[in-house]
């Protein structure tokens, strides 16, 4: 229930997701305004790599089903390191890396995320 009163309050969703990429924890991300029917793209995603001037490597390059969280990398050029969150199965792509999962019991979440809508990743709390 307070997932759904962030959501009406504060056009927030917040996803549990098994993850490494600790960046992911670190803030609240917005979808792009100009939403994608396939996924939700982060908006900061991208100016951060760009600020940071990372070079991501190919690296699992897995098929991308619902809930997978993806980052473009090097072979993406400018796109490198945006971040989406998949709302269809996708294929795999040798320029996108999958770094994560939305737990199973948070994928029905991935409906509410409309234009600029905010999202907050937290750690799987089914590990601890």
């Amino acid at each position: 229930m307070q997932k759904f009163a962030d959501y009406e309050l504060h056009n927030k969703v917040q996803l549990q997701v098994k993850s490494d990429y600790t960046t992911l924890f670190k803030r609240v991300w917005h979808n792009r305004p100009e939403v994608s029917r396939d996924v939700v793209r982060l908006v900061e995603s991208r100016k951060q790599n760009q600020i940071t001037k990372l070079s991501i490597k190919s690296d699992d390059t897995l098929k991308r089903n619902v809930g997978a969280i993806t980052l473009d990398n090097q072979g993406y050029g400018r796109y490198q390191g945006e971040i989406q969150i998949c709302k269809t199965t996708l294929q795999s792509n040798p320029k996108v890396n999958v770094i994560g999962h939305v737990i199973a019991n948070d994928l029905s979440m991935l409906v509410l995320i409309k234009e600029n809508t905010g999202i907050e990743f937290k750690p799987d709390e089914g590990d601890k």
